[in-house]
């Protein structure tokens, strides 16, 4: 989906939807310091596209590299996958 769909999406399942981590996502949250305000604080930012989606292959599904801040304003990218259907973002790595 283009930028402007995956962000009204984004917002929709922040509001009404599930936030769920993936288990690399969540073993990194300590080392990383990274919370799940501050996730959803990006989410529900303003964030960018920050690369081309990817095709993950095994999972069927579209990855999107977001950019944007944390709630101290430091800079934080996610990589999600989002189902639409299921009004699900998994956070599948923090950078």
């Amino acid at each position: 989906m283009d930028e402007e769909k995956l962000r009204l999406v984004v917002q929709r399942i922040v509001y009404y939807g599930e936030i769920k981590e993936s288990f690399h996502s969540a073993s990194e949250r300590d080392e990383r310091g990274v919370s799940q305000d501050d996730i959803v604080a990006m989410l529900d930012g303003k964030w960018t596209l920050a690369a081309e989606p990817d095709w993950d292959q095994a999972h069927k599904n579209w990855e999107y590299k977001l950019a944007g801040t944390d709630l101290e304003g430091d800079e934080l990218a996610l990589k999600i996958a989002v189902n639409e259907e299921m009004q699900r973002i998994t956070i599948i790595t923090k950078y």
